[in-house]
């Protein structure tokens, strides 16, 4: 028998022994019948001779025979070896084994031997590893940790969830600038998601900043705490009665370095009053002068806009702050808003595909959340409704083809391109089913609220559709979590 060789394979290690098990069995095999023909040849020999030498022989064909029922075995011990992975040490076991069995003494002790041949390779597999061990990253821990979270939700809190309002559409006060009893008490009652707030809560840092924690200590659940902050004439910090820094706006950028400026600068001071969401940057591309949009934007060069939006996202991301792409599929072109009236476009599928470069771009550099607007684009939804109500728009194009698996939340849905139409229940409804995530800014808190959970109640609206939504939000809610789990 030849030696085991640690420097084969497993395979070749396997078909060497299976050769040599085969040579065995042949030679014994040839063995029997050169004593057959010795015993014929024997006959010339005297009875008592011929007797003596057909038992001698028969006890040699015993032997034999339990040599080859050894082999068998064996062979048979092999596969079972193969099969456990424990090749190297079967294999080193049968070839001890074998190259002792020669022995007369040994070939009537076969079943001793296969029980300690059979206990030694047992032993040696408990000391190899018999599975690769799945890995656990820190994003299935994350997981496990949002789904704990979502089963130990009620329903109610499960919709809430989804609704982003004011501080305002919270408490039901015309002007919110304290966080004391009243918030607590609605919070309690109704909680939302997050809150998204403007200049008229806003008087002083001191002020502003004890609001903020108070809100968010008065939560059950990590809250969105918002702000419309692109560096624009009417972001809310900036025209604030608050000192913040001075910085270049969009359209006075011109540079990638400079965009990431600005979304650093601005995501340095929201950190600090604990915000960790911006409704910005503007991804829109300027097409005409004087459109709505155009004094947030970056300019009308789809190129420079796709780089400038995308370090802006990064600027923002790298101070803790979730950006939020602005408006999809693109508005740059129009010159009226959904704040105050129906606003429709015939722009076609491929005028849309520079705009969705710039999206994508944003999408690729991290933002968080994109925001879908209340334009009516029959080209894209195939329909009249708004592209916020749309599963083609939302489901098809930005899901589907654009890749986004963030946050898309509803452009403000108390603009009288939804409100003149629709009620805060149908609009909210309607949104979801679509495939947006969060209703922004819905025109009653309550009835957004109640008619979700009425849609639920009468199947319109699936509960596995909530989960969906809301595990997304949790997503980013928790994602500081992943340097916990890190660790």
């Amino acid at each position: 028998m030849g030696f085991f060789n640690k420097d084969l394979d497993e395979a070749e290690q396997t078909d060497e022994l299976q050769e040599e098990l085969r040579d065995e069995a042949q030679a014994s095999a040839e063995e029997d019948f050169h004593e057959e023909v010795e015993l014929i040849a024997d006959e010339g020999s005297s009875q008592q001779e011929r007797e003596n030498a057909a038992e001698e022989r028969r006890e040699l064909r015993r032997q034999r025979r339990k040599r080859n029922e050894l082999l068998a075995t064996m062979a048979a011990l092999l596969a079972v070896v193969v099969l456990s992975g424990t090749v190297f040490a079967g294999v080193r076991a049968i070839r001890q084994f074998m190259d002792s069995a020669s022995s007369e003494s040994v070939a009537t002790e076969t079943t001793e031997n296969i029980q300690d041949i059979v206990q030694d390779i047992l032993a040696s597999e408990s000391a190899l590893p018999t599975e690769v061990e799945d890995v656990v990253t820190v994003e299935e821990l994350l997981e496990e940790y949002i789904d704990t979270v979502i089963a130990g939700m009620t329903l109610e809190e499960k919709v809430a969830g989804l609704i982003i309002t004011s501080p305002e559409g919270l408490t039901g006060v015309a002007r919110a600038t304290r966080a004391g009893d009243g918030t607590k008490t609605a919070i309690e009652a109704m909680p939302v998601g997050g809150l998204v707030y403007y200049r008229q809560n806003m008087e002083s840092e001191a002020q502003f900043k004890e609001m903020l924690t108070n809100t968010m200590n008065y939560s059950k659940y990590p809250l969105f705490l918002a702000v419309n902050e692109g560096g624009d004439s009417y972001s809310s910090m900036q025209n604030s009665p608050i000192s913040v820094p001075d910085v270049t706006k969009p359209g006075n950028i011109r540079s990638a370095e400079e965009a990431y400026t600005l979304g650093s600068t601005i995501g340095g001071y929201l950190s600090e009053f604990n915000f960790n969401v911006n409704f910005a940057p503007t991804a829109d591309i300027l097409y005409v002068e004087g459109a709505a949009v155009s004094d947030y934007c970056f300019g009308g060069d789809a190129a420079m806009n796709a780089e400038f939006v995308a370090e802006y996202v990064r600027g923002l991301k790298e101070q803790g702050i979730s950006a939020t792409l602005k408006t999809f599929p693109g508005t740059g072109h129009l010159k009226s808003s959904t704040t105050k009236s129906t606003v429709s476009t015939d722009k076609t599928r491929a005028d849309y595909e520079a705009d969705f470069t710039v999206f994508k771009a944003g999408i690729d550099a991290g933002a968080d959340f994109i925001m879908v607007s209340n334009i009516v684009a029959s080209e894209l939804s195939g329909g009249m409704e708004p592209c916020s109500m749309s599963s083609s728009v939302v489901t098809d194009i930005l899901r589907k083809e654009l890749g986004f698996t963030g946050v898309v939340i509803t452009e403000p849905m108390n603009g009288k391109a939804i409100t003149d139409y629709y009620s805060a229940s149908e609009a909210a409804v309607a949104a979801l089913k679509a495939g947006c995530d969060m209703i922004l800014l819905p025109e009653s808190v309550e009835d957004a609220y109640e008619g979700i959970l009425e849609g639920i109640a009468n199947g319109s609206v699936a509960e596995a559709r909530i989960n969906d939504s809301l595990k997304r939000v949790m997503r980013v809610k928790y994602a500081y979590k992943l340097a916990e789990f890190e660790n």
